[in-house]
C-alpha cells in the first residue's frame, strides 16, 4: 500500500512528547534509558538529484 501525502495543516511525521528527563542537565547511567524512539511507517525518498 502506497503512501499518501496529506496536504493539511498538521505535520505529517506526527508528533510526540516524553517525561521531562530533568532541570536544565542531567546525566544519564545508562544511555538506553533516554533513548527515543520515532517509528515511520513509511520509506524516505529515494531518488537524490543534484544540481
Amino acid at each position: 500500500m502506497p503512501f499518501e501525502q496529506s496536504y493539511s495543516t498538521d505535520c505529517s511525521f506526527g508528533n510526540s512528547s516524553t517525561e521531562i528527563l530533568g532541570g536544565s542537565s542531567f546525566v544519564l547511567s545508562d544511555p538506553e534509558i533516554g533513548s527515543i524512539v520515532i517509528p515511520f511507517s513509511f520509506s524516505w525518498t529515494r531518488h537524490i538529484g543534484l544540481v
